[in-house]
């Protein structure tokens, strides 16, 4: 009795075996719909551009859950990603791990993939730092103003310490900066989805002309690079304190702030070791030196 028992049981799991696979099969060979844009992937990045509306949403792409596990927040994030296509009467394509793997070149999809249309920045002339009344009488506002960064994680890391602190806009260099891509949504967790980057033929000129607007245009530099650098005051990030309407200008991931933008500065911030470095060994990654400076002005008008 046992024996036959166990052997019903075993039918009924190479049943649901097949029934799987057969889903699965039926995942993969189900015709796709062709590309209209670019794919947009992960849970964070995926929500936020459902929930901003900054881009079209063409297809939404969703892993087929047959004997997959899921976590609480992939849950949730399923449930609000359904209700928006039938808000909007979208299919809702159910597809294999490797379909979306093709879809995000191999990087961390979680299940979710969006067919969407580009972003890209909105251009700025020189003018546009004018500063309104208005905007003073509430607080001093801080600016972003990034030259050459070129590494996709590290442009999502600095928009997402941007719009976890509070900066008020950001701009980057028209030329030698990363576009506004998946990867850089990806590693910002979404923070790219939510926030207006705008971008500056001329750094240079638009930072001399936010200095003739009353702004503080701050650089920063390596404790090493100190004794190195021209008549600029040079101070402890810790120790400065936010007085006027702040630039803060970050460099590209190799060389840093450029002469000419670093002429264009009315102080330079560092960020002191807290032990004894090798040699070679004097900065941290921008991303991480971004997220550190803002806290400490943001939070400098508090005090």
């Amino acid at each position: 009795m046992y024996s036959a028992a166990r052997g019903g049981f075993s039918a009924i799991l190479r049943q649901a075996a097949v029934a799987q696979r057969s889903h699965l099969s039926s995942a993969n060979t189900k015709k796709i719909p062709r590309r209209r844009g670019e794919y947009l992937y992960g849970v964070a990045p995926c929500l936020a551009a459902l929930h901003t509306g900054k881009r079209q949403i063409y297809n939404i792409f969703l892993k087929s859950a047959v004997g997959t596990r899921t976590s609480e927040l992939k849950s949730t994030a399923l449930s609000e990603v359904r209700r928006y296509a039938e808000r909007r009467r979208m299919e809702i394509h159910y597809v294999s791990k490797e379909t979306l793997e093709r879809m995000s070149s191999k990087r961390p999809h979680q299940g979710i993939v969006l067919d969407v249309s580009p972003l890209s920045c909105r251009k700025m002339d020189l003018g546009d730092c004018r500063l309104e009344k208005d905007i003073l009488s509430e607080r001093l506002p801080v600016w972003l103003a990034l030259d050459g960064i070129q590494d996709p994680m590290n442009f999502g890391a600095i928009l997402r310490a941007a719009f976890f602190l509070g900066a008020d806009r950001v701009i980057t260099t028209a030329r030698n900066c990363c576009s506004l891509s998946p990867v850089v949504s990806k590693a910002s967790s979404g923070a790219m989805e939510m926030t207006t980057v705008f971008s500056i033929s001329d750094m240079s000129g638009f930072l001399s002309t936010a200095q003739s607007h009353g702004w503080e245009v701050v650089g920063t530099c390596s404790p090493e690079a100190v004794d190195k650098l021209t008549p600029i005051p040079v101070q402890d990030v810790t120790h400065y304190r936010l007085r006027s309407p702040t630039m803060l200008v970050l460099g590209n991931e190799g060389y840093g702030v450029r002469k000419e933008l670093s002429r264009s500065c009315t102080a330079l911030l560092t960020i002191p070791p807290l032990r004894p470095l090798p040699p070679g060994f004097d900065s941290l990654n921008v991303g991480v030196a971004a997220g550190i400076i803002l806290h400490c002005l943001q939070t400098s008008q508090q005090t």
